[in-house]
């Protein structure tokens, strides 16, 4: 239950982002920078990397459960950007939208780990290099 806790807690926000994105007339880019800022800094912080570190695998029970439930609706959130920008013809619609959110989960994930030592790596720091790398990689081309 702590570890769900923590995840919670390292993804502060949640509802108002979802909030956001649930208003249809915002742009797929704008909400889909909002998202990866969100994440990055979940990932980013000692509650994320203790979760993505351990995971739900060892858990059991309700706390396992309450973990995967909101990997998923993260994951439900960041398929729904990245459909939101195929229909306004901004996102490249040839690669999976799930391989594309797996990726992008899994870089924010494990870039900020690997570069946890380096000087002036803060999530600030990050943020636009993330920004250009996903939304070059995904834009319709």
């Amino acid at each position: 239950t702590i570890l769900a806790q923590c995840l919670e807690v390292s993804f502060d926000g949640v509802e108002e982002l979802e909030a956001n994105l649930s208003d249809r007339n915002r742009d797929a880019v704008r909400n889909f920078c909002e998202f990866l800022e969100h994440l990055v800094e979940a990932q980013n912080n000692d509650f994320g990397r203790c979760l993505n570190l351990i995971g739900p695998a060892p858990l059991k029970g309700e706390a396992r459960d309450r973990i995967r439930k909101f990997q998923r609706r993260l994951q439900l959130m960041l398929e729904q950007i990245l459909g939101q920008g195929r229909e306004a013809r901004l996102f490249r619609d040839d690669i999976s939208i799930t391989l594309t959110a797996s990726f992008i989960f899994g870089a924010t994930n494990w870039v900020p780990h690997w570069l946890r030592t380096t000087p002036g790596c803060s999530t600030a720091d990050l943020l636009p290099a993330f920004e250009d790398i996903f939304l070059n990689g995904i834009r319709q081309r």
